[in-house]
């Protein structure tokens, strides 16, 4: 064995017997080790069980016996596809493609099923639903649908159904539904149900829980749908093949392809998405920040037992062990503490996600199969490892440098800090708050996290310079404050880090509360009534007739008039999509005076995210573009007496002045998809005279007479109503109000024009709990590690007369000192993050004004910490000392 093998061998055998002897202290690095691999072993473990393998999408698509799985495109000119066939790409145009089922009888011969997939409407009393509809043979497709009940369709007019659908159509086994596909409509009748199979995922679609199954000759056979074909047999689909039915278009998923894929590199489809390198950054940022606030917790537990270990290690020392030794012996204890910590953390996390697996399989969120980590697993013990090390390299220092004789002699020799330490993370810190500034103005994540990383290492190194600058106010404070004062400033090696724990944990809920407080301040200033009176807002379905939406609300105004205390309901009309039957704003909508645009040209992207010329004033409402003489915008009190007689006259409202062109007319542009018929392809425009009235960006885009609708060729539909009162209406008169036009229009939407619900009562509360928490953690660490250092001081007081209760004074004295400073220190590093992220926000542009708040919360925070940490300290010290022995220094 060499001898530096065999030099670690000592020195992990020495930890191993500490670890041993000291258990509880062993058991608290272990698990605050064990605590962040567990909660990152099990994302990982139930992140990857949510994405079915290759496997699972073979028997998810094809079942036990289906080769492959090909599907007509539409692209002529070919496509590329991913190994799994859930992404493609044309290689041109869609075009009109001849029968390829004559290729792919050519290439698998009598091997073929052939299906037909389509989506209608599937009814069943007063109950539809829009649902896919595949007409196969299930029978020569094994496992591709398992029915919980009933059996698998065998003749024509039979079908198998997923349990969601049946539940909400109120079918079951025996009962009958009607499909219409393209106005035909054809009557099933249920024979087997299948369980409701969903995943986490995206891109799978479980078959047996998603299609309404039926048997071949159900369906109409005059061009409904679109065929796909199921490969059988025994000869499995290569990636040649796919590769060639890829050239005439076809899309295919191949079992042989799946089970075992090719190369990347003989996969000619490139993902134009690719990674996400801003998320990797963000993602990497924050867990360079989690590492750190770990190592910080856990170093003074390890500075504890370097103290405790200090008699041996001199011991060590005496008989010919060099610093390099002793460094070697303090740093063993961080390599066995976190290899216990991660194996400890990793079994955990494989065994929490095992339980979630079986727990969510008996729920209708299943996982599609369990995945458990492999490269990861290694990768987290060796981050465990690396936080091990990295909290026991500044004890380990501090060890390698102590006093032997006086160690031995057992006086307390402390390693200083350079003077120099202080200034130069002084220095880091404002450096990365410039760093994070300038990220944020120019809207780059990964130098905002870079500056923040940096704010964070400078904090670390300028902590212990903070404890000596507040020690010189021990003079002016009684006998435990300067005792915790003193002694704090005495051993900035052990007090520092825990003190730049507690920093970092305020500073980052500090910002975290600023940036809810921020966002829900802004959220409230944006807001904006729809209506100068309170209103409720009552959406119809897409396309009734004007009179009919006028009638419902009459019907309705009649009905719940006498219970409901609302002034007035007022139906509102809209313009429809051509052919189409739904209310959207892309009909019609205004063109921006050309005097009055974006000068893009002229602005950098900073300026274009702030400048109004440029913002998107552009809003749809509830209505989209309203129709209206004049009437309801004077009975709404939005409209004065000019805009109404302008809409009287044929004019329209439209929301900016930037919409009013230098003739004094909105020019409007409407979307045909008519080309002949177009003043350029696509839309044709027409003019009207204009009036600015703001409240109309809010109701909708738009506000048109009837001879501009006309005009324009756009059908009036009833879009919905208005319900205006004197007081807010609460939730019950609402749900009459639902419920009385439920009766006459199912597809109704009611809703309270509310401000926005403060929401911002729980994060804060979660971010108070766990900077609280973080902070109570490092400051028992502390002070637990001072209880060694200050018992024989403790005694000398005793001796000369202190009562026994001086000692719980001095230990929530330290409490307070450590909490206090780090409470107040990471406030005001919060406030500067906070400052930054309003910059982001605002450069953004999503919030041009975002505010800069500081929450009753964060108060609360800097009283809280060194309050409960003072206490705590005061509550769980015993008065009384043990007897000790001090030698004279």
């Amino acid at each position: 064995m060499s001898t530096w093998a065999a030099r670690w061998r000592v020195a992990l055998r020495i930890a191993w017997r500490d670890a041993r002897r000291n258990k509880g202290r062993t058991v608290l690095v272990v698990a605050m080790i064990a605590l962040p691999l567990l909660a990152g072993t099990t994302l990982i473990t139930v992140l990857r069980s949510a994405t079915p393998t290759l496997a699972t999408t073979a028997q998810v698509e094809l079942g036990d016996a289906a080769q492959a799985r090909v599907q007509a495109t539409g692209c002529g000119d070919g496509l590329v596809q991913s190994i799994d066939g859930y992404l493609s790409s044309c290689m041109g145009d869609i075009v009109e493609t001849p029968d390829q089922g004559v290729l792919l009888a050519e290439t698998f011969g009598s091997d073929l099923v052939v299906a037909l997939d389509a989506t209608g409407t599937i009814s069943s009393g007063a109950a539809a639903r829009t649902w896919n509809v595949r007409e196969v043979d299930l029978a020569a497709l094994p496992g591709i649908v398992a029915p919980t009940d009933g059996r698998l369709p065998r003749e024509a007019g039979e079908g198998v159904i997923g349990e969601p659908l049946a539940q909400q159509l109120g079918v079951s086994v025996g009962d009958p539904v009607e499909v219409t596909l393209d106005g035909q409509t054809t009557v099933i009748e249920i024979v087997g149900t299948t369980a409701d199979i969903q995943t986490f995922s995206f891109t799978v679609t479980e078959a047996d829980a998603h299609y309404l199954y039926v048997a071949p000759g159900t369906l109409p056979t005059d061009g409904v749908g679109s065929r796909l074909w199921f490969v059988i047999g025994d000869d499995p689909v290569s990636w040649e093949q796919v590769l060639e039915l890829n050239a005439a278009g076809l899309l295919v998923q191949s079992r042989a392809v799946l089970l075992d894929p090719p190369s990347a590199g003989a996969v000619p489809f490139n993902d134009v998405n690719g990674p996400d390198l801003r998320m990797t950054a963000y993602v990497a940022g924050v867990g360079a920040l989690l590492l750190i606030e770990l190592v910080l917790l856990i170093g003074p537990a390890f500075a504890v037992g370097a103290r405790q270990q200090a008699r041996q290690l001199a011991q060590v020392a005496a008989h010919g062990g060099s610093p390099r030794d002793l460094r070697r012996i303090v740093l063993a204890s961080g390599l066995v503490t976190a290899l216990a910590g991660g194996g400890a953390g990793i079994v955990l996390g494989l065994l929490a996600g095992l339980v979630i697996y079986v727990v969510l399989g008996r729920t209708d969120s299943a996982l599609p199969n369990l995945v458990l980590p492999t490269w990861e697993a290694p990768l987290l013990l060796l981050v465990a490892l690396a936080v091990g090390l990295a909290a026991a390299s500044i004890p380990a220092r501090t060890a390698s440098r102590a006093d032997v004789v006086a160690t031995l002699g057992g006086r307390r020799v402390e390693a200083t800090t350079p003077r120099g330490v202080p200034r130069l993370g002084l220095a880091v810190a404002v450096l990365g708050t410039l760093t994070a500034a300038l990220g944020a103005l120019i809207v780059e994540p990964v130098v905002l996290l870079s500056g923040v990383v940096l704010l964070e290492i400078g904090i670390i190194l300028s902590a212990g310079g903070a404890v000596a600058l507040v020690a010189r106010f021990a003079p002016r404070v009684g006998v435990a404050g300067r005792f915790a004062l003193r002694e704090a400033a005495r051993h900035r090696t052990r007090t520092g880090p825990a003190v730049a724990a507690v920093i970092a944990a305020v500073a980052v809920a500090s910002t975290l509360m600023m940036y809810v407080a921020g966002t829900e301040r802004a959220q409230q200033d944006d807001w904006e009534p729809l209506l100068p009176d309170p209103s409720v807002v009552v959406r119809f379905s897409p396309g009734l007739d004007p009179d009919e939406g006028a009638e419902l609300v009459a019907s309705v105004a009649d009905e719940t008039g006498s219970e409901v205390p609302f002034d007035a309901i007022h139906p509102v009309v809209a313009i429809a999509t051509e052919g189409a039957d739904s209310v959207r704003l892309a009909d019609i909508h205004a063109e921006v005076a050309p005097e009055k645009g974006c000068p893009e040209d002229q602005l950098t992207d900073a300026e274009r995210r702030t400048d109004p010329r440029c913002q998107n004033v552009f809003h749809s409402g509830p209505f989209g573009a309203m129709v209206d003489d004049g009437t309801l915008m004077a009975e709404l009190k939005i409209a004065d007496d000019r805009a109404s007689e302008l809409l009287a006259s044929g004019g329209a409202l439209v929301p900016s002045d930037i919409f009013v062109w230098s003739d004094g007319r909105a020019h409007l542009r409407i979307d045909t998809f008519d080309p002949s018929s177009a003043d350029e392809p696509g839309f044709r425009t027409v003019t009207s005279d204009a009036a600015v009235v703001d409240w109309a960006d809010r109701l909708g885009s738009l506000v048109i007479s009837p001879q501009v609708a006309e005009a324009a060729g756009l059908e009036s539909v009833a879009a919905g109503a208005l319900v205006v009162s004197a007081e807010p209406l609460d939730d019950v008169d609402v749900a009459r109000l639902t419920g009385a036009f439920y009766e006459m229009d199912d597809g109704v939407q009611v809703w309270r024009d509310d401000p926005p619900m403060s929401s911002t009562g729980t994060p804060l509360m979660i971010a108070l709990a766990i900077a609280t928490i973080v902070a109570l953690v490092a400051t028992g660490l502390a002070t637990g590690l001072a209880g060694s250092h200050i018992a024989p001081d403790l005694a000398t007081l005793l001796a000369v007369g202190a009562a026994p209760r001086t000692r719980r004074r001095i230990v929530a004295a330290q409490s307070v000192v450590i909490a206090g400073v780090g409470a107040a220190l990471g406030t005001i590093a919060g406030l500067a993050l906070g400052g930054v992220v309003v910059l982001w926000e605002r450069a953004q542009g999503a919030w041009p004004d975002f505010p800069f708040v500081v929450p009753w919360q964060l108060l609360a925070l800097v009283v809280a910490i060194p309050a409960v940490a003072g206490a705590s300290g005061y509550l769980f010290v015993r008065s009384r000392l043990p007897l000790v022995r001090r030698l004279a220094d």
